[in-house]
């Protein structure tokens, strides 16, 4: 005798129409998770409607910081310098110019971690005072750092993510 899910009426005792409904309703839920996990997770980073950067994945990130972004360094002792910041894929290195450095530039295997904020000395003492979710530190393993302020929040939100993700080994995941 063949079960119908049409209801009590078709023969079913409602013990046996609750399992049913049940049992679809797991198979649903498994099939709607399932489907979750297939969509590619999108993370917008910008408060402005008409600014469309979509980060999907730390790829992204490290895509749009190659292509580079305009900081300002902080150094210890009030001083401030604008500086042009990008990420070298190849050589696994932030570089910036101008610099009185030939080669100024961070090895990503120099970085401890990266603090979102104005956690360190160089933020304590800068003349000039910044809104915190523009400001990142980059902590090296000398124990010095690295103390950058971003134009717009976005950026300093795509960097921070970024160099995280590098800095963990998260290259094959996503690291948002």
């Amino acid at each position: 005798m063949a079960n119908s899910v049409d209801g009590p009426s078709q023969g079913l005792s409602t013990d046996q129409n609750g399992e049913i409904m049940s049992s679809l309703l797991s198979t649903q839920m498994d099939r709607a998770a399932k489907e979750k996990l297939i969509m590619k997770k999108q993370v917008s980073f910008s408060s402005d409607p008409e600014d469309n950067i979509i980060i999907t994945g730390a790829r992204d990130c490290l895509c749009l910081m190659a292509s580079g972004s305009d900081f300002i360094k902080i150094k210890p002792g009030a001083r401030e310098f604008q500086r042009h910041f990008y990420f070298n894929q190849e050589t696994l290195s932030i570089h910036w110019a101008p610099s009185r450095k030939k080669d100024a530039k961070i090895m990503v295997d120099d970085i401890v971690s990266v603090q979102m904020g104005q956690k360190t000395e160089s933020f304590r003492s800068a003349i000039n005072e910044y809104p915190s979710p523009r400001c990142f530190s980059i902590i090296l393993r000398d124990n010095s750092t690295v103390d950058l302020v971003a134009l717009v929040p976005n950026e300093a939100y795509i960097w921070v993510k970024g160099l995280r993700c590098l800095v963990t080994g998260g290259l094959g995941r996503f690291c948002l």
